[in-house]
């Protein structure tokens, strides 16, 4: 299969991915809600990509699933996209440095990049006069948050690791 081709499929297969992310975190995690926590898919999978492919693919997913949620949402263009954006390019930068073949690490990771996202959310939305919840109610809702993404990393974690080994299969380099 072609370079062009596979890229095409690749980027096909993480759009369908955020897609479907922001259309079960808007529907089913909802319910979930435990202090205003809940399950944030769309962070895991950037989070997931820009540990394996790097700071542009994370901050242009990060982007991308941002506004998406955003969308969907109903709030401000850029609230969520914004420190997704910023998680994705600063994980990204880390892809050399870091072992996440290990299920702790991204996990931990996670629980990190919950947080960061988390409060850089809060810091736009006063920015943006959007309605935050009072800070000192932010720290349980993040934390809870990151639970849950903390549960879910592994999932994602294994998929975009089979679908990477499958593309350099596809490409002939692994």
């Amino acid at each position: 299969m072609g370079s062009f081709r596979l890229g095409l499929l690749r980027v096909a297969l993480y759009a369908a991915a955020l897609v479907v992310a922001t259309l079960i975190e808007s529907t089913w995690t909802a319910r979930l809600a435990l202090l205003g926590g809940r399950p944030d898919l769309v962070l895991v999978l950037v989070v997931a990509l820009a540990l394996h492919r790097g700071p542009e693919l994370g901050a242009a997913v990060g982007l991308a699933g941002g506004l998406l949620q955003d969308l969907v949402g109903g709030q401000s263009l850029g609230l969520m996209a914004g420190p997704k954006l910023v998680v994705g390019f600063l994980l990204g930068l880390m892809t050399r440095t870091l072992y996440v073949e290990n299920v702790l690490t991204p996990v931990a990771l996670l629980a990190a990049a919950t947080f960061a996202n988390g409060f850089l959310e809060l810091g736009l939305g006063a920015l943006t006069g959007y309605a935050p919840p009072p800070w000192e109610d932010a720290a349980p809702t993040v934390a809870v948050a990151a639970c849950y993404n903390g549960v879910v990393a592994p999932l994602v974690f294994a998929w975009v690791r089979r679908a990477e080994r499958w593309f350099q299969r596809a490409a002939g380099t692994g």
